[in-house]
């Protein structure tokens, strides 16, 4: 998967940069800088940005980063953007950068950023507490009626009519020195965010929805967004649905310890191990270091140094209680299909009216297990929605339904 996922950056690299494109022309307005964007590479400059940034109040935010390599995605560039200049930090030069992170944890000063999450993990990670004071346009876009989730090309498009032109996302970004065209589309991520905002919060209040908004963006301040989950996600390839419970909880086991691995190699758990090669592993359940190594599909390194601590997982999740068989839903899969979809409809037509994309209430699966009767619900752990989601829910749910119960309630 690491050499693919690389193989694939160089590639897409090199046919980005094989011909040249002509920029897109800047939008004159007075929140978008017209410059180029200035290169920070030693700590006089970080220092002098961090003070704009501070004076000015807010700023854009994102980074260009590297993933197949690493166990955290390996920030190569770092891009910031006021109404006056355009600042991309080489996160590759050696930089003391807590002093960054620090201003990303600050209340007081805003962060505008564009599907985020990963960009603001590393304050997590590196400070033990969150950022702050942070402002996703795409989560904002889908109350201003431009839809969700929007690429940032999109959304600059549909709220200020500019074009970002030619992408070379998927780049080199480890190589130095950059190429003109790296330096200026890194710029155009953060050039238009402080106008987005502007034309994203004008369009919000017009129509009833600032305190809408201020309650998603609180959620972005939440640690647990940023905390990475060995159990969490999905799994690539087929075969974990053929697994019995036991199966399962052994796998679950194996999981948790290809993540620590990768911790320790510094890798993406995926290039330690497949997912369908931890899906055999729980399925054969190898009981000798040479019987893991016989696993189709496991790197033979990791089955030399690590193969008793699979052993070990294997024999925890032996161990480990098994869940509960969870009920077969006691409905007809056709009519609750019917109620599923007449609640969608409702709260599309309630969605329309007030310039929300569904998309930003609640996802078409977690409102299928909702309408459930409680007694079928217990198979999936969904919250019910509360806030403004539950206000605009109000009124399209089935006269039958059932208020959620608590996981380890009684039902009678």
């Amino acid at each position: 998967m690491r050499v693919y996922r690389s193989r694939h950056r160089h590639n897409h690299d090199a046919a980005a940069h094989e011909q040249e494109h002509e920029p897109a022309p800047i939008l004159d307005h007075g929140l978008v800088p017209q410059g180029e964007p200035e290169l920070i590479m030693d700590a006089g400059g970080l220092d002098r940005v961090l003070k704009v940034l501070k004076g000015v109040g807010r700023f854009g935010y994102d980074t260009e980063f590297i993933g197949e390599t690493t166990f955290f995605p390996r920030i190569c560039l770092i891009q910031l953007g006021t109404a006056d200049g355009l600042y991309l930090i080489d996160a590759l030069a050696g930089l003391d950068l807590t002093g960054f992170w620090e201003l990303l944890a600050d209340p007081g000063v805003m962060k505008l950023v564009h599907a985020g999450r990963q960009d603001l993990e590393p304050v997590l990670r590196l400070l033990g507490r969150p950022a702050r004071s942070v402002y996703d346009v795409q989560v904002a876009a889908g109350f201003a009626g431009f839809g969700y989730p929007l690429s940032l090309g999109k959304l600059v498009m549909a709220a200020t009519g500019a074009d970002l032109g030619h992408s070379v996302k998927f780049s080199q970004w480890d190589r130095r020195p950059l190429t003109s065209a790296q330096l200026h589309y890194a710029a155009n991520d953060v050039r238009y965010l402080p106008l987005v905002y502007d034309a994203l919060c004008a369009r919000i209040d017009d129509l009833g929805h600032t305190e809408k908004v201020a309650e998603e963006m609180a959620a972005l301040e939440e640690p647990d967004r940023y905390r990475l989950d060995p159990l969490g996600g999905r799994l690539r390839g087929a075969g974990a649905g053929k697994l019995n419970r036991r199966e399962r909880v052994i796998l679950d086991a194996l999981l948790v310890e290809r993540f620590a691995i990768a911790q320790e190699e510094d890798l993406p758990p995926r290039s330690v191990m497949g997912d369908d090669v931890l899906v055999r592993v729980a399925g054969g359940q190898p009981e000798t270091v040479d019987a893991v190594a016989k696993i189709k599909g496991l790197p033979r390194p990791i089955a030399t140094v690590y193969g008793d601590r699979l052993l070990a997982a294997i024999e925890r999740g032996q161990e480990s209680p098994i869940p509960a068989r969870p009920g077969r839903p006691k409905i007809n899969p056709d009519k609750h299909k019917k109620r599923v979809e007449a609640v969608w409809e409702r709260m599309e037509e309630r969605c329309a009216a007030m310039s929300i994309d569904p998309a930003v209430v609640i996802s078409k699966r977690d409102l299928a297990t909702l309408v459930l009767p409680v007694r079928d619900r217990l198979v999936r752990d969904v919250a019910e929605p509360n806030g403004w989601r539950a206000a605009l829910l109000d009124g399209c749910w089935p006269e039958d339904r059932n208020p959620i119960v608590p996981m380890d309630g009684a039902e009678s």
